[in-house]
């Protein structure tokens, strides 16, 4: 007897209890067995494959023999696959592994943010329906139980920005459960602020369905309400409604998912036939089930555009269904030649020049990486993300599974782009990048590769043909979930609309993941071929997978063909979490890749001596797609011993000696990493190299010291003499503007501070009176300030060590001095003092900036509203980076326009600026957010200003 999720729960009650009573003897149960759910005295458990952690298996197999059985089996079936056939041959594996010392990852900003709104909901909840709190619905939430009164969620999102910041035991909560995390002096204001962004979007989103839903209902119903199609829609309603609102809100990844899958949907399969026999309602539906949404079968999005496809077939209690199509979330046109408001209709990307790719809400004209527009090498696709799935109403499921239909399975795009790129301990073999906000682009492309017709009037979707036509049974189709006149409607209005029928569509979800990208040459600096590629990157998986004892499903492997640091073409591995948002699994490669390479290189001697790859070595259900690619003896060319003994570290930068450890990560993500683990009260940083570089203001570690200072860190930053006097009035400035606001200490020193016989230069510095956490650079280029600080630009590496002893109060050999006295007075140069006296709305900035000005500089006056013509404007600034900046420039060199000696059609307008550096991955949303690209602000710039160039 079935005992799992798919089931309600008064039938699983009903079946644990036949079970303790002994009217059923044998239970077929899933994972969730693990979890401690009673069932009783177990004299045998049977498990049909091997767990893949030593924990699980012990978990499992000690069911059995609990209840003073007098005799207790355990047996394990061992299947075709390397992790099965490696226990079958080694039994005693459960009892002499030894098993890894979990890690707990505080450096994702989505997962911590996920328990912020979880904090935050769990006391707005306690406040308004005490006694209710875990059996409130979706519906009570999202929705207005009376007419002129705000929705629970609204009321929420309006109590997180005012009456919750009042609440002493909650602010405090909130920062004791940030500590040592990426959020760690961030304030309550900060932290609610985050939370009702993703409830803004978790909003959006279930009103778009249930909007879809109301829509759809108002066009099919009829006064006595009984019409089939109208019933359906019913259904679907109080079934949305009705669902629980924890489980609603962490499927929208609101609240923690504690791995289980997030943006989940349906299929939904209820056709004509379930409404005739009426007992569509009598279902009752678990509150904790995760595997169903709305009391339909689900899935996480990026598996359900392959598994609920439209032309795919589902076996659902031994009865097949095909899916036929979408499920609407958006409004329905109140005129017929009115267009529908989409939601989630985009365009993704890839360019071969680059092998970079992505998704906007616009077709890219261009490459926005690259610049590439030739329409070969770049290609852009329409997709739609889907809300769901559904059956054709009219479908009539049988139960013949000899020939199911399946939508061919594409590789997810992977784009990374942002992260920092670090070298290798041997720089010559390559470089790896590793990042929390990667994105993933799932999609379908149908049974031929070229999209699907889909109808957005009643969202039926068929696959194109092989030639690219669209099939014939988009027309004239019926309405995919039934039509008026209780469905004796002719065809769906659809069919005689322009905009209605899109062809040529893909499917597909963009996602945000943990990924780590590891590019590889060979002893010969020859890049890496697909074949090897892809095999490594399979080996490589099956080693972390081990290392940290999860199912390798929580991992995907991957190889796609991208340009390496020289421009070659070539291919890069990619480890990826499956998991929406990430599971942290594959942070966990960076720190062990030497320790990975060399499981990997065990992993593919093959204990079958197979030709390429079999199901003892690479083989599995998730590389069946890829078996062509896979040859194990070309990655073990590559694997050779001298090979991997270049990935430990130089000596010739061991500068702390036994005790030297390679930074395997960007120094900004090994700072919040040591913060995390270690008791830190000071922060030191070293500043050098080429001072014409400098950009204070712009550099990378400024958050990061603003996160320090607001966590009560003490903050020095040490600078050399001769840098110091090399200094711009400006960049002066802006280090005197940022030690401030920090509060950080400046010292300055006659020479580098080095570590080591190598001299190497100290770079940043952090400890308390236990520890002293040191990092050195190989190359004194790394101490320059910039959006590039502490990457691996120029190939610059960084060795650190752990010292048991107490940090320096103060540098060695190093003055304090007074911060103000680096603004030294410039001859001929008028400075202003602004404060909050312009401020206001950015469209009349301008006037407000001129009118400040001379009030303060009535020379001014003389000179804009002289006879002679302004000839040419000059504006120099290194960080007109984002839209914002950009018009409030123009709004203040427009108004130059209303003096008599201001702007002319002669004059000549120049902006110059620094190059665009995007180091923030994550996808500019808000004016003040950075451009994603140069091109993108350039044509902003020439258009705006009617410029020829920036």
């Amino acid at each position: 007897m079935e005992h799992s999720a798919q089931l309600s729960g008064s039938e699983l009650t009903k079946r644990e209890t036949a079970f303790k009573n002994g009217q059923i003897n044998l239970l077929s149960c899933s994972t969730t067995m693990e979890m401690g759910v009673d069932i009783g005295g177990l004299t045998s458990v049977a498990m049909n494959n091997v767990p893949p952690h030593p924990a699980n298996f012990l978990q499992r197999a000690g069911r059995a023999g609990r209840r003073g059985e007098s005799a207790a089996l355990s047996f394990t079936l061992c299947k075709s696959t390397p992790h099965g056939e490696s226990v079958f041959n080694n039994p005693i594996w459960p009892f002499v592994t030894r098993l890894a010392m979990p890690l707990v990852a505080l450096q994702s900003e989505i997962i911590i943010q996920r328990h912020v709104n979880a904090m935050a909901l769990a006391w707005f909840l306690t406040d308004r329906v005490p006694h209710k709190t875990h059996k409130v619905t979706s519906g009570w939430f999202f929705e207005s139980i009376q007419e002129g009164e705000s929705a629970p969620c609204d009321i929420f999102s309006n109590w997180c920005e005012n009456q919750a910041l009042l609440i002493e035991r909650l602010t405090r909560g909130l920062f004791f459960l940030t500590q040592r995390s990426i959020f760690a002096g961030r304030s309550p204001e900060y932290l609610l602020g985050g939370c009702i962004e993703s409830l803004t979007g978790a909003i959006s989103k279930w009103r778009n369905e249930i909007g879809g839903l109301l829509s759809q209902y108002e066009i099919l119903k009829t006064q006595d309400g009984k019409s089939k199609p109208e019933q359906a829609v019913q259904i679907q309603l109080t079934r949305l409604r009705g669902e629980y609102l924890l489980g609603v809100l962490a499927n929208m990844g609101f609240l923690p998912g504690y791995g289980f899958p997030t943006n989940v949907v349906q299929l939904v399969t209820t056709t004509l036939e379930d409404l005739s026999r009426k007992n569509t309602h009598g279902l009752t539906v678990r509150e904790d089930n995760r595997a169903k949404r709305a009391g339909f079968p689900s899935r996480n999005l990026a598996i359900a555009i392959r598994d609920y496809a439209p032309g795919t077939d589902t076996v659902l209690d031994g009865r097949v269904y095909r899916s036929g199509g979408v499920t609407l979330n958006w409004q329905m046109p109140a005129e017929m030649d009115g267009l529908p408001e989409i939601q989630n209709l985009r365009w993704v990307w890839r360019c071969k020049s680059c092998g970079e790719s992505g998704t906007r809400l616009i077709m890219p004209e261009s490459c926005p990486h690259c610049g590439e527009r030739n329409g070969s090498e770049l290609s852009r696709n329409r997709y739609i993300q889907p809300a769901g799935f559904a059956v054709n109403i009219r479908c009539k499921p049988h139960n013949d599974i000899t020939i199911p239909q399946y939508i061919p399975v594409r590789d997810p795009m992977i784009s990374i782009s942002g992260a920092d790129w670090m070298p290798l301990p041997n720089p010559l073999l390559g470089r790896f990048r590793s990042s929390n906000q990667a994105e993933l682009f799932y999609r379908s492309e149908g049974l031929n590769g070229n999209g699907f017709a889909l109808c957005l009037r009643c969202g039926f979707a068929d696959s194109m043909t092989f030639d690219g036509e669209p099939p014939v049974t988009i027309k004239g189709h019926k309405r995919l979930r039934g039509g008026k006149m209780d469905d004796r409607e002719r065809e769906c209005p659809g069919n005689n609309e322009d905009w209605a029928i899109i062809d040529g569509i893909f499917l597909g979800i963009a996602t945000k993941t943990n990924v780590f990208e590891l590019q590889l040459r060979d002893s010969n600096g020859k890049p890496l071929d697909k074949t090897t590629a892809y095999t490594l990157s399979v080996a490589l998986r099956q080693a972390l997978s081990e290392l940290l004892g999860v199912e390798e499903s929580e991992i995907g492997a991957h190889a796609a063909s991208t340009r390496n640091w020289q421009g070659q073409p070539t291919y890069s591995i990619y480890l990826f979490d499956t998991a929406t948002g990430g599971a942290g699994y594959v942070n966990q490669a960076v720190p062990h890749l030497t320790k990975l390479l060399n499981k990997a290189e065990s992993i593919l001697h093959c204990p079958n001596e197979c030709d390429s790859a079999c199901q003892g070595c690479l083989l599995t259900y998730n590389t069946q797609h890829h078996s062509g690619d896979l040859n194990r003896h070309s990655a073990l060319t590559l694997l050779s011993l001298s090979y991997l003994n270049s990935f430990e570290i130089p000596k010739h930068i061991m500068a702390f000696g036994s005790e030297s450890c390679l930074e395997m990560e960007p120094l900004i993500l090994a700072l919040s990493r040591e913060w995390q683990k270690q008791p830190i009260s000071l922060a030191r940083v070293y500043l050098g190299g080429d001072v014409s570089f400098w950009e204070p203001l712009a550099w990378r570690l400024c958050r990061e010291l603003s996160r320090l200072h607001d966590a009560n860190l003490k903050l020095q930053i040490v600078l050399p003499s001769d840098g110091l006097k090399k200094l711009s009035f400006s960049q002066q400035s802006e280090i005197e503007a940022l030690a401030t606001y920090v509060n950080a200490e400046i010292y300055v020193t006659e020479c580098l501070s080095t570590e080591g016989i190598s001299n190497l230069p100290l770079i940043l510095e952090l400890g308390s009176e236990q520890i002293d956490i040191r990092w050195i650079a190989s190359s004194e280029v790394a101490l320059i300030p910039s959006q590039n600080w502490g990457n691996g630009d120029f190939d610059v590496q960084y060795v650190f060590a752990r010292l048991d002893r107490p940090i320096a109060i103060r540098p060695d050999n190093s003055t304090l001095i007074d911060v103000k006295s680096l603004r030294r007075p410039q001859p001929g140069l008028m400075e202003l003092k602004i404060c909050q006296d312009i401020n206001g709305p950015s469209i009349s900035f301008g006037e407000r900036a001129w009118e400040f000005v001379i009030k303060n500089m009535p020379m001014f006056t003389e000179i804009l509203n002289g006879k002679a013509e302004i000839l040419e404007v000059i504006y120099s600034d290194r960080y007109l980076r984002s839209p914002l900046v950009i018009m409030l420039l123009h709004s203040f060199i427009s108004e130059l326009c209303v003096f008599s000696g201001g702007i002319s059609p002669k004059t000549k307008i120049s902006i110059n600026t620094s190059k665009l550096e995007r180091i923030n991955s994550e996808a500019p949303r808000w004016l003040y957010h950075d451009w994603c690209n140069a091109q993108d602000r350039t044509e902003t710039v020439t258009s705006l200003f009617n410029l020829s160039s920036t």
